[in-house]
């Protein structure tokens, strides 16, 4: 398999986004809010930018020196950068939220579509393939990261 994440036990992951669900569904206080309250609350706004805050970086891979770059777009949505070391320079990638992370779109060096979900927890981005027609990029293929 491709990139450094062969280091990461399945039973762990597993743990951890069992906790990490577990603690995200404790955290709902019961209030019936719509879509259209929670943007005018200046106190979710402040949330919904820290979230954004939280997965937008620069991060680096210890293995290779592979790098994923995430900003903020002004409609909302993500710019996603991932140059994988001797393979390929994703540039042009748009993500959006998505489970707790991002799910992105982005154009492979052969011109065809290739899209993935990117995790954050703690300093460490996790990209997933989930989409590619791309030979040298298989589905499932994962990238580990660090925040830089």
């Amino acid at each position: 398999m491709l990139g450094n994440f062969s280091y990461y036990n399945p039973t762990k992951l597993y743990f951890s986004f069992v906790l990490a669900v577990l603690t995200v569904c404790s955290c709902h206080n019961g209030n019936p809010e719509t879509a259209q309250d929670r943007n005018s609350n200046p106190e979710t706004a402040q949330d919904q930018t820290t979230v954004s805050e939280a997965l937008t970086g620069h991060f680096v891979s210890d293995y290779d020196g592979s790098s994923l770059t995430i900003s903020t777009r002004e409609d909302g949505r993500y710019d996603i950068e991932i140059d994988l070391f001797r393979l390929t320079l994703l540039d042009d990638g748009i993500g959006d939220d998505s489970d707790g992370g991002i799910d992105f779109t982005a154009t492979d060096a052969a011109g065809e579509p290739i899209g993935g979900h990117i995790s954050i927890a703690d300093s460490t981005a996790t990209l997933t393939f989930v989409h590619s027609t791309w030979s040298l990029i298989e589905e499932g293929a994962k990238w580990a990261f660090k925040r830089q």
